[in-house]
Parts: structure tokens; sequence; C-alpha cells
């Protein structure tokens, strides 16, 4: 573990050019695959500062695809994107910048390609070196090739393409003879960033961990904003996908290199995105195989150095293989895929009762064309998660669906005649079928793909200068006899690991990324944090993965388990797990790069994994701007429940005050001086003036301390009335009142009621005793008459009563009507005081009122104030009248004198506060925002009824969750699964809370937006949809 939390570290107080020395190179992508978006290169070119534009545009399909088109146009089977896109408008930026280019647009025909560019330049006026590298086109000796596929099985006769993988050398081969624009077919995709750092730093096939540095160099960005937060696990923390940015390296000549990406660009670079993007498609990661290195990352090391930079080291090379892979495309029949939108009642039988009828009738028309029956169909029903098999919520009855209807015949006149068939279910089937999407099905070849190893020396590797021959290259690559360390894993401990509260899902608990090879998928399961990681063995075995995604694999599949300690991840390999796989495989999702890890991340871990939530994933803070938090990767958290910073984190008026007063004194041995007086007055005045005497501390438990003592005091007796689930403070007479607490407790002995603490029924008209509105308020305020009675029997008196306005642990109450005004008269005729404890609800936070019991129509004897007084400073009061102050003072004939609580620093913060809430009007801003928010909330218990009730003022609110809204019954577990996923997927920040831990509490800082609020909402309802709540 000490290895992991080395490697997997952030620095932020070194740049990264404190770890690279010497001369750099620096390397752009601006393509991950054939169709991306087109204001990459612009981007990389404008404003990445880079020596080397490279474009990774093909893939296993891609390559079926463009074999196809050449068949169709033989001068074609390259990718044009590269030049109407990239190249056309930019080439003269490129040039006079000395920007280089690498990219394998030249597909299967990569010799036209360099010619199109070549007339394109010639068009420009702009002179280019253009190289061709060739030679991975092995159709020539397709008649002496007798090779078997990886899959044990001969090649279909029916070859349309063969090409092998090149590495790099040639590559560099080109650059040096004077290069700007090298263009290439078939090669690995690392290739195309390790070929320019092979020219610069002249590594040779000798230098293996270099090689494979420069690989991995290359594999990280090859896909573009894959690794600069396209498709991250936490996708609902980044920003600016509109204009993300795609990624760069910058590497020494040792091997160490750093990914970034142009300043002021959307996306993140962050230790989570790049360590999901070195996961991505690598099989066994200790022996990576590629042309000129098998690479070695189970030791790699990941540190963020910068915003936006993550250093990257520790890959290790051995010696390359003896062959080349070659991929054949071989033709495999036809298919068509049918896509039509379902709507209305049931619309998931219609869609599938439709699909039935269609293959049924097809097959009839077959048996008369005598046609043959289909090789494959697959029908699935998107909407109703079909793709998760017995994993799938039974409950779902969409009203929308979407028909995913694929075909295969060995015949096109088939397949046609199915196209044909599709159109008229519209108006001979089900009703609410509303279209085709793209309208009627189109026939094309299925080319499957089969790989299989070539002898390196006998390939021949030709590089051309503007069609000219300058160079064949040729490479045995010398076995090399390297010794490392063996790669320690650390393994599973025996002992069962630490069990808690909490239940989490993998993605909670890792970063995932998938991908696939040919019919091959491969899911990368990143740890967060080390301490998960043993958890995630333990659950995450090769048969727990096998059999969780048993519906989607074949009889014959295997599932392999590999370990990269460097980074905490596993990597799972699943063969024969995507239907084929590419063009050939009739899933929704073949390339795996959705399906099989959404179900991996959604659902695996949920029923099987409990974990502490304390002992796994500490949220470390750094600061706080606002309405949010930021941890120690920058990552932002939306602040729902911070009340105590009132007016925002670090509001500049409330850091300014406090340091400008603290730079002239902060403390005195009198309460004199100018802001005492100023700030009196000010709070008095938000009281209207209803008191006029005010006791300065430091917390609300010394302010609700100071007023039992008070009340004791005045009354000259001891006996105090408390709430049921009550909690005002951690010191010891208060902890005896505070009956929350009790609930709490796990240690004999560490919780023990005060002796004159007599405790009533919350007045909850929700959860409590009572619950009709009507009578609510006066029945419980009878509970309190009866103590009184019963304290009267025994020769008693009251002290006082104390009870929070808005009772926030006991479950975010709202008073019963009524309740306050009942019992202050009842507490006076006995004698006793009355206190209202505003230390959480204060200071405008309620919208409608400035402090919460005026909702009530009462003014309390003593009110307590605190935590949002000072935002966060530590200030509090007790506020009362003088002639209740002074029988205070003379019963205990002391002056009471707090040093720090009414000291000038705390004050000056404290008077700050106010004049921000009055200048960016935030009390209005709470009730207009709170009343959007308890809507939205009661919008939302319409469709999940698990939401039982929603209560609150301004933005002091609470959202009962229960499971069954009949009969009230809390829901703990599921609270507690809310919160634990609005903070790991949509990084929102709120709490539990209640004698039943199922009131979700929001009384975020006050200058929480409508877009926030949207956020919250949002979060809320997608959490629970995916519930099933």
């Amino acid at each position: 573990m000490a290895r992991f939390l080395r490697c997997m570290s952030t620095n932020s107080t070194r740049t990264y050019r404190d770890f690279l020395t010497g001369p750099t190179v620096r390397i752009g992508c601006s393509s991950g695959f054939w169709g991306d978006t087109v204001t990459s290169a612009p981007q990389l070119v404008g404003r990445g500062g880079i020596d080397f534009l490279v474009a990774d545009y093909l893939s296993e399909i891609t390559m079926s695809l463009l074999a196809t088109t050449k068949q169709k146009f033989p001068h074609m089977g390259y990718t044009p994107d590269f030049l109407q896109n990239c190249m056309k408008p930019l080439l003269k930026e490129i040039k006079s910048k000395g920007i280089r280019v690498v990219a394998n647009a030249g597909g299967v025909n990569p010799i036209a390609c360099s010619e199109a560019l070549a007339g394109l330049a010639k068009e420009q006026g702009v002179e280019l070196n253009i190289a061709t590298v060739t030679g991975d086109d092995l159709m020539d000796q397709l008649h002496t090739i007798h090779g078997k596929s990886d899959e044990g099985r001969p090649m279909y006769s029916a070859v349309q393409s063969m090409n092998a993988y090149l590495g790099s050398f040639p590559i560099a081969k080109a650059l040096d003879h004077g290069a700007d624009v090298v263009v290439t077919g078939r090669c690995v995709d690392s290739a195309l960033t390790l070929g320019p750092l092979i020219h610069k730093f002249g590594w040779t096939e000798r230098d293996l961990d270099q090689l494979a540095a420069g690989s991995l160099a290359g594999h990280l960005v090859e896909c573009g904003a894959q690794v600069t937060g396209g498709i991250f696990t936490d996708w609902s923390t980044i920003h600016g996908w509109d204009d993300i940015g795609f990624p760069i390296i910058e590497c020494d000549r040792s091997g160490q290199f750093i990914v970034t990406k142009p300043t002021e660009s959307g996306g993140r670079v962050s230790i989570g995105t790049v360590s999901e993007q070195l996961v991505y498609e690598i099989g066994d990661p200790s022996a990576y195989l590629l042309p000129d290195v098998t690479c070695d990352f189970t030791n790699v090391c990941l540190e963020e150095v910068q915003e936006d930079v993550v250093l990257v080291k520790g890959a290790r090379g051995k010696s390359a293989p003896q062959q080349y892979k070659v991929t054949a495309t071989c033709a495999d029949g036809y298919r068509a895929l049918a896509v039509c939108p379902v709507v209305g009642p049931n619309a998931a039988q219609k869609a599938r009762k439709t699909a039935e009828a269609i293959l049924k009738r097809t097959r009839n028309m077959f048996d008369v064309l005598q046609l043959g029956d289909y090789s494959q169909t697959h029908i699935q029903i998107l909407g109703t998660e079909s793709s998760y098999g017995h994993h799938a919520q039974s409950s779902l009855n969409p009203r929308e669906v979407v028909l995913w209807l694929g075909v295969r015949h060995k015949q096109k006149a088939a397949l046609e005649v199915f196209a044909r068939e599709i159109a008229p279910a519209g108006t001979g089937m089900a009703p609410g079928l509303t279209g085709l999407v793209g309208g009627r099905p189109k026939v094309s070849p299925v080319l499957r793909l089969h790989s299989f190893l070539y002898p390196r020396k006998e390939l021949s590797i030709n590089i051309l200068m503007n069609g000219k021959l300058v160079e064949k290259f040729t490479s045995e690559a010398a076995i090399i006899n390297v010794q490392y360390p063996e790669t320690v894993v650390s393994p599973p401990t025996s002992a069962e690991p630490v069990r808690g509260d909490y239940e989490y899902r993998v993605e909670e608990l890792a970063y995932l990324r998938s991908g696939d090879k040919g019919d091959t998928v491969n899911i990368g399961v990143v740890a967060r944090n080390a301490k998960a990681l043993p958890y995630l063995r333990e659950q995450l075995t090769t048969h727990a993965v096998k059999d969780y995604f048993a519906h989607l694999l074949e009889t014959n599949s295997t599932v392999e388990r590999y370990e990269l300690p460097g980074i905490g991840a596993i990597n799972f390999v699943i063969t024969k797990a995507l239907g084929g796989g590419g063009v050939s495989s009739l899933r929704c999702d073949p390339q795996g790069k959705a399906e099989e890890a959404l179900k991996l991340r959604k659902e695996y871990v949920a029923s099987t994994l409990s974990l502490h939530y304390s002992t796994i994933k500490p949220l470390k803070i750094l600061y706080g701007r606002g309405q949010y938090l930021y941890d120690e990767n920058e990552q932002p958290y939306l602040d729902c429940i911070n009340n105590v910073t009132q007016v925002g984190h670090c509001h500049p008026k409330v850091v300014e005050a406090f340091a400008t007063q603290a730079a002239q004194f902060s403390s005195l041995p009198f309460q004199s001086h100018d802001l005492y007086e100023k700030y009196t007055k000010r709070l008095l005045k938000s009281f209207q003036n209803k008191y006029d005497f005010v006791f300065y501390v430091h917390s609300g438990s010394e302010a609700n301390d100071l007023a039992m003592q008070i009340a004791e005091a005045y009354t000259g007796h001891t006996e105090v009335i408390v709430i049921e689930g009550a909690y005002h403070g951690h010191t010891v007479p208060l902890m005896g009142l505070s009956s929350y607490k009790a609930h709490q407790v796990t240690t004999a002995g560490s919780y023990s009621k005060n002796p004159h603490a007599w405790i009533v029924p919350c007045p909850d008209p929700y959860q409590g005793k009572y619950r009709d509105p009507l009578t609510a308020g006066r029945l419980y305020a009878e509970e309190v008459k009866k103590v009184l009675d019963e304290m009267k029997e025994q020769g008693t008196k009251v002290a006082s009563f104390l009870c929070e306005s808005f009772p926030g642990c006991a479950g975010q109450v709202k008073i019963a009507d009524g309740y306050f005004k009942t019992v202050f008269k009842y507490v006076h005729s006995a004698g006793g005081l009355c206190i209202l404890d505003e230390v959480q609800t204060g200071f405008g936070r309620a919208g409608d009122y400035f402090w919460i019991f005026e909702s009530q129509g009462v003014w309390p004897d003593i009110v307590t104030i605190g935590k949002p007084m000072g935002n966060g400073h530590p200030i509090a009061a007790v506020v009362t009248s003088k002639k209740i102050a002074k029988a205070f003072a003379a019963a205990n004939n002391v002056k009471i004198f707090e040093e720090y609580g009414a000291d000038p620093v705390s004050l000056a913060v404290a008077d700050a506060v106010m004049t921000v809430i009055e200048e960016e009007s935030l009390q209005k801003h709470a009730k207009e925002l709170g009343s959007y928010i308890m809507d939205g909330f009661l919008k939302l218990s319409k469709v999940h009824p698990c939401i039982g009730d929603v209560r609150g003022f301004g933005l002091f609110i609470g959202v009962e969750i229960v499971k069954d809204p009949l009969t009230r019954e809390p829901d703990g577990t599921l609270a507690k699964t809310i919160v634990s996923r609005a903070m790991m997927e949509y990084k929102i920040i709120v709490m539990e809370d209640g004698l039943s831990h199922n009131v979700i509490k929001v009384k975020p800082p006050l200058c929480f937006t409508r877009e926030n609020a949207d956020s919250l909402l949002r979060a809320f309802d997608e959490i629970l949809s995916e519930l099933g709540k």
C-alpha cells in the first residue's frame, strides 16, 4: 500500500519542469478515431505549443470499413478527414510553426492518401516533404500465408484486407529523412508518438525502458480526449466538453513525461483520467506486446504536479516480439439493423412482439424464395435494461423504448427482403412505432476480424519520400536479456476486511474504463484510495465477474485478472464477450465501450460489499470558495450542508474584515471599542429591538450553557424541559440534555442524562405521535403541561424550556403550528423562562423571517445564536433583556467576560457577515431559492414515492426518505445510499440526519444558485431512478 500511496500522489509546490530534464519534445494528438471532432487540430496547433501533431484514425472496425470502401473506389481506402478537416485548413500554420505531422490516415491505401495531400499542398503553395510508410499490406501474399487466427480457426477464404501492425522505427526513419508529414497505413497506435521521440532522442532498439515509456505516452494520448476527461467515470464533474482539451505529452530523453492539455481548454487531466486511460485495452499489463518493445506497466507511477499536469514514470521494457501481429478482415455474409422508437403503454411488450412478428414474416418469405434462414438475430429493447440480463430492474414498464433489431444472413437478397418489411409494421402491427431511425435499414457486408502472427524478418517495409523510395527498412529486433525484480503484487490479506455501515458500488471505490479487442472486452478498475484495494480484490474475482456477465458470454468465454500495483488497479480480460465484436456484432455496444463497464460500475458491489465511509474515503478539503469545496486534486464539491459559512466560503468582504482588524488589534482587556457598540446595536435591531442585552461567547455550546445558567439564576430553579431528539451542544450539562446523542451511543456510560432534564415528545407533525396539522401543536403542548404538572406534584419548578426553533438533528423538524405560543404560556405560568436555540438557523436563512421562531409569532425570553454569525469564525451570543441579565449578575455576583467572543476581530467578522446579507439581499434570495428547491423536491416526490415529506424554511430544508409514504416507515439505508452516491458520482455534499438517519438535510451557503439547485434536484432524480425508487 505504501508504494501505491507514493505513486498516486499530488504535488502542489513544484512544476512539471522540475521533473523533466534537458531538451524535451511536446506532442499533441488531435484524433482518437476516424470521425473525431474537427476542433481538436486547430486547438493544438493554435495554442498547444507542440512540436509534433499526431493523429490516430484506425481501429479494427475502421480497417474493415476502409477495405470495403477501397473495393468500391480503388483510389480511396484512407481517411479523408485527415486531409479535409486537419491539413487543409491548417497547412500554412503548421508549416510556418515548424510543426511536423504523423498520422496513420493512410488506412489500406497510404500512397493514395499521400498523393492527395501532395495535391492539397500544391494548391496552397506550401512545400511539404511527405513520407509514406508502406509494407503493412500483406494482400499480395495471401496465397503464400498459411497462418491461423488467434482463435485457432483457419482464416476465411474471402479475405478483404490483411495488414501487419508496424512499429515506430520506420516513422522515426522517415523523420530522419526530413519528412514534414509522415503518412502510414496500419501501425500500432502508440507508434505515432514513439516514432517522433525515437527521432528526437536517438533511442535505439536496446533502449527498452525508454521505448516502453514512449509507448506508454502514445497509449495515453492515442484515444484523444479519453485521457483529458472524456468518458470519465466521474463525468458529471468534467466541464467544458464543448472545448475539451486534446492531450499533449512532453517527454525528456530519459523517458519521463507529463500529460497535459492546452491552457484554458475544457476537460481535466488528473490522476483519475490518466489512470483510466492507462488501463484501457492493455490486456496483460506486465507483457503489453508491441512491435518495438514488450512493455511492463505494472509499476507505473502517476503524480499530479500541477493543475491539469500529471507526471508519468516507471514503465519498463523487455525484448520486442520476433513476430508482427497481422489482422485480416474476412467476408462473412451480410447484416442489417432496424432501430425504431416505440411509444405508449406497454411499449416494451409492443416492441418485442413486433420484432418477433417481423422475423416470423420474413422467415416465411425466405422459405418461399428458398433463401435459407438467418444466420443470427438479435432483439434488444433499449430502455428496459435488456443489456443487464437477470440484473435488470424487473419493475420497469416504460412508455418509451427503442427496438433494436439486428439480423445476419449469408445472402444479401434475404436482408433486402428484411429491410423492406420493417416499415409495414408501422401500420400493420402494434400502435406506437413512430419511425425508423436512419430510414430503411441498409444491408452491409460483415467483415470478421482474424489475427495471426507473421515473422518479422519476412516483412519488407518501404519508406517513400514524395513518392520515391528512400529506404527499405528491416528489423529483426534482437533478443535482449533484461533482468528486473519480480513484480510485487500485494495479495489479499488473510484476515477479512473490516466491515462498516455503508454499501458501495464499484464506481464509488474505483475509476473504471472498458474497451474492446475484437470479441474480447477489457475492463480496468483503478482504486480511488489505497484502502479500497483489498475490498476490490476480495469481491472482484474472476469467478464473480464471469458469473455476473454470464448472460453476455459464450460457454467457452474466459476471464483473466491482472494487477497493476503501481496505480492500485485490477484489469480484467474477458474473451468471447461482444457477440463477435466490431461490425460482425449485432449488439448495441459491439465495442464494449459502455455496456460492460456500465453494469460493473453500476451494480456489482452494491449487494456484496459493506465498508465504513471514514475508513475508506476520507475527503481531504484544501480550500473553499462560495458554495464549493475543493479537495486535494482541485476537485470541486457542491456544498449543500454548510450553514455555518452563511454567506459562502471565504467571502471576500468577510476575509478582508478579518485581515484588516487583525492587522490593527485583536484583543483588549475590556469590551470598549467602537465595533462592540456598533455591532451590538445592529444585532439587536435584527430582533426588532425586542431585546436590549447581549452576552458574547465563542460557540453555540457555550451560548446554550450560559443561557441555562441565566435561567437558573433568574428563576432560582434547576429543572429544564427539552424535546426528544434535541441537540444543544457538547458541554457536560448540554450533553445530558441532548437526547439525540443517546441514539448514537455505543459505549456504556458515554451518555448520561442530566438529572434535571425532563424530555417531552418532539412536536413533529409528520413522524410524531400527533399528526393532524390542525391539532398537533396543541396536543404536543399538552405534553409539556403534563410535565409541568408532574413537577408541581413532586415539589419542583421549571427553570427553562429549551428548544431549537427548527430541530435539526431530530430530523429537520418543522414545529407543529401553535406549539410555541401554547408552551410559552404554560411555562411562563409555572415561573420558567423560554429559551429558543437559533444556533443553526438564524441570520436570514429562513427567508420569510430573519429568525425562524418568528414564524410561530413568539419572542422567547432568551435566544442563543452562533454558527452562521461569524461565517465559520468562532463567535456566538446569548440575547436577552437587561432585566434577566441583571438578575443573573446579581445571583452570581460575577461579571461575564469572554475574552474572545467579543474581541474586535470576531466582531469585525460578524459585522461583515451582516453587511453581506444586507447588500446581497441574501434573505430574499433564501426565500425565493428555498421555495424553488422545495417545489422541486415536491415534484420529485410525485415520481419517487420514497420522498415522504419535504419541509423547511428558506434554505433550511429537510427531505424525509421513507419505505412507504402511507406508513411513513423511515428508510435510513436508502438515505445513506443517496448521500454516498451524490458525493461520489455528482460531487454534491449532502448529509442524512434524524433519529432514524433518514432525513437528508439541505442547508447550503446562501450564495447557492438556481443552477446549483438544478444540479441537486437532477442528482436526486437520477439516483432514485437508477435505484427504482
